[in-house]
């Protein structure tokens, strides 16, 4: 995401498309994640966009860490009926801002419940199998 005007100094507030930052000089800056908002610009106050999205927070051990030394960090997901979004923030001892973002769909989600189904039936043809074997001996 680059660095904000004066490097960032901690998260303020955040959510799945935006970010505000405190700068080093004490100035609050937001950046919108799209594809229209690559420019950091300064706010005056913070309006709590994505408030309620945090108490859904949760780490997922898989994604991927900052690249370096981090001095704030924050990771958030938001729930969309079937399907949810996970995004990383973090601020890199630099001042830059590092931002990872994945949304897990339907079939995401159903992978997982392929493992233990997969379980069940290979238990069922070994039990099938050893019944069979102590059958015949």
């Amino acid at each position: 995401m680059g660095p904000p005007p004066s490097g960032a100094y901690r998260i303020l507030d955040y959510g799945p498309s935006l970010v505000v930052v405190e700068a080093n000089n004490g100035l609050m800056f937001e950046k919108s994640i799209s594809l229209n908002g690559n420019e950091w610009s300064e706010v005056n106050e913070i309006e709590g966009y994505f408030l309620e999205f945090q108490e859904y927070n949760f780490v997922l051990s898989w994604t991927p860490r900052p690249p370096e030394s981090v001095a704030d960090h924050v990771e958030l997901t938001t729930p969309y009926g079937p399907t949810f979004e996970y995004v990383s923030y973090s601020i890199l001892s630099d001042g830059e801002v590092w931002y990872w973002h994945h949304t897990f769909g339907e079939w995401d989600m159903g992978a997982y419940c392929l493992y233990p189904i997969l379980g069940i039936m290979v238990g069922a043809i070994m039990w099938f199998l050893i019944v069979e074997l102590k059958r015949e001996s």
